[in-house]
């Protein structure tokens, strides 16, 4: 997301990429965000499937690999599109580490 959020931040003034993480106890969320463009309503869910992308030279596998491998261990990704945030914005949640039991 960050090399994403990269290159659509070139030309953008006061560029900015922003982080949040909190934890819910058995889960972590992740707020991702930038002030870029973001990204276009008619777009939408489209950007995680395979081969899609809007960038001129993109691959349009990367946001498919990272929802892939989320949810293969219990978490997701998502966009937020609610029209109060500019730029383009992503929820991402994972599960807390278990701890192993041993035994003896």
């Amino acid at each position: 997301m960050a090399a994403n959020a990269i290159d659509w931040l070139e030309g953008v003034a006061g560029p900015r990429i922003r982080i949040e993480v909190k934890d819910f106890g058995n889960e972590c969320e992740m707020l991702f965000s930038d002030n870029g463009p973001g990204i276009p309503r008619g777009v939408g869910r489209r950007i995680f499937e395979p081969l899609f992308s809007r960038k001129e030279n993109g691959r349009g596998m990367g946001l498919t690999i990272a929802r892939h491998l989320l949810e293969a261990h219990g978490g997701s990704i998502d966009i937020l599109l609610d029209g109060r945030r500019k730029g383009a914005n992503f929820l991402v949640t994972f599960p807390r580490k278990r701890s192993r039991a041993t035994i003896y």
